[in-house]
């Protein structure tokens, strides 16, 4: 689950951003938003990156399956997701329903 007020966060005035996972400790290592105010987040220790819904609640989408050490994530302004992986040196690429598109630095 995750809390925030996109509002002041986006302002430079945050009041708090909660993540929170019951199952697991997910290592949240990099934080971005989209044009509509969903949140991204990259999670080390899970392999994965999630999208939240502007406002927090539930995981709407699972962004990628074993990524290896993702540490960052960015998301273009057209939804193209960008993830940072330090396991593998490299930048995944995700299209906005979450589905792989080809890498964008392989080093």
């Amino acid at each position: 689950m995750i809390s925030y007020n996109v509002g002041d966060f986006l302002s430079g005035d945050p009041q708090e951003i909660t993540v929170y996972n019951d199952n697991v400790n997910t290592g949240p290592t990099g934080i971005a938003f989209d044009a509509e105010g969903n949140v991204y987040i990259s999670e080390f220790y899970s392999g994965t990156a999630v999208k939240y819904a502007a406002g927090g609640g539930t995981p709407l989408m699972v962004i990628g399956q074993n990524i290896n050490g993702p540490e960052g994530i960015a998301v273009a302004r057209n939804g193209t997701i960008y993830v940072s992986n330090s396991g593998s040196n490299n930048i995944s690429v995700y299209k906005s329903n979450g589905k792989p598109s080809s890498p964008a630095m392989i080093d």
